[in-house]
C-alpha cells in the first residue's frame, strides 16, 4: 500500500495521464447554435432549470438521484469509523471495502436493461430505490474477519439510482 505521502503524488500523476489521454481524443467540430437558442452561458442555465423542472420525468429522476447521493454520503461518512473501531478492519482493508461501493454502478447498468424492457422505465424507476437500497441492510451484521464479505457485498450493492436522459439539446455541453 502507497503511505500518505506519495498518495496525493500518485493521484496527481493519474490526473496528468488522464488530461494527456484526452488531449489524443480527436476534436469535435464547433456546433452552430440553433435559431433562436440561448446565446449566453446564463441563458442556457435557465433553459435547462426550466426543462428539468418542468418535465414529467427529467425533474423527479433527478430529485430521487440528489436524495440517494445524500443518502450515500451520509452512510459513507461514519463507515471508516465502523470498519476501524468496531470491526477491526486494518486501513488498507478499509479502502478496498469502501471501493466497493464504486462496483454498484457497473452492477446496476449491466442488470437494469432487463427489468426495464420486461416491466417499462417508469415501473423500474419506481422499484429502484427499494432494490437499490436493500443491500445496504447487509452492511451492519457484518463482522470482522471474513465477516467483511458482507459489508462489500452490502456497499457495492448499494447503488445510485440509474440515470436518466435528457433529450440531446439539453444534455451536457462539453467545455471549449
Amino acid at each position: 500500500m502507497l503511505g500518505a505521502a506519495a498518495a496525493p503524488v500518485t493521484d496527481a500523476v493519474g490526473h496528468l495521464l488522464s488530461a494527456a489521454l484526452l488531449r489524443t481524443l480527436p476534436r469535435a467540430a464547433a456546433a452552430r447554435p440553433a435559431p433562436g437558442a440561448a446565446s449566453s452561458v446564463a441563458a442556457q442555465i435557465g433553459e435547462g432549470r426550466r426543462y428539468v423542472t418542468r418535465h414529467p420525468m427529467v425533474g423527479p429522476c433527478l430529485a430521487m438521484a440528489a436524495s440517494v447521493n445524500f443518502a450515500c454520503g451520509a452512510l459513507m461518512t461514519p463507515t471508516p469509523v465502523f470498519l476501524i473501531r468496531t470491526l477491526g478492519a486494518p486501513p488498507g482493508v478499509v479502502g478496498v471495502l469502501t471501493a466497493t461501493e464504486g462496483l454498484g454502478s457497473p452492477l446496476g447498468a449491466a442488470l437494469t436493461p432487463r427489468p426495464n424492457s420486461r416491466f417499462g422505465s417508469a415501473r423500474a424507476l419506481l422499484v429502484a430505490p427499494v432494490v437499490g437500497a436493500a443491500p445496504a441492510l447487509l452492511m451492519p451484521p457484518a463482522t470482522d474477519g471474513a465477516g467483511l464479505v458482507l459489508f462489500a457485498l452490502g456497499d457495492a450493492g448499494f447503488a445510485p439510482p440509474p440515470r436518466c436522459g435528457a433529450p440531446a439539446p439539453h444534455s451536457g455541453r462539453p467545455a471549449r
